[in-house]
């Protein structure tokens, strides 16, 4: 359990669209985790970025095409945004 301190609400929009709500609390592991299991397996660097939710693909929710824009907000933290590009 992570305690409190993660009960942090999360949402992710593609262009505009919401496609997912949930909170930290609910994550398969804590961050501290996610890190080191990361980290046994690659080199991690500062400014590295990782993606600790789950993938959810439907035909409800195709998959992230080049120019498509993803903003991810945790609840106090703040909004990551980004454009696609491959």
């Amino acid at each position: 359990e992570f305690g409190k301190r993660f009960e942090l609400g999360i949402t992710v929009k593609v262009n505009g669209v919401e496609r997912l709500t949930g909170n930290l609390q609910d994550l398969p592991r804590s961050p501290a985790e996610a890190i080191t299991s990361a980290a046994e397996s690659c080199m991690l660097r500062a400014g590295d970025l990782l993606a600790l939710g789950p993938v959810v693909l439907s035909e409800d929710y195709p998959e992230l095409e080049a120019g498509d824009e993803v903003q991810l907000a945790i609840e106090r933290l703040g909004t990551l945004s980004l454009k696609i590009s491959l």
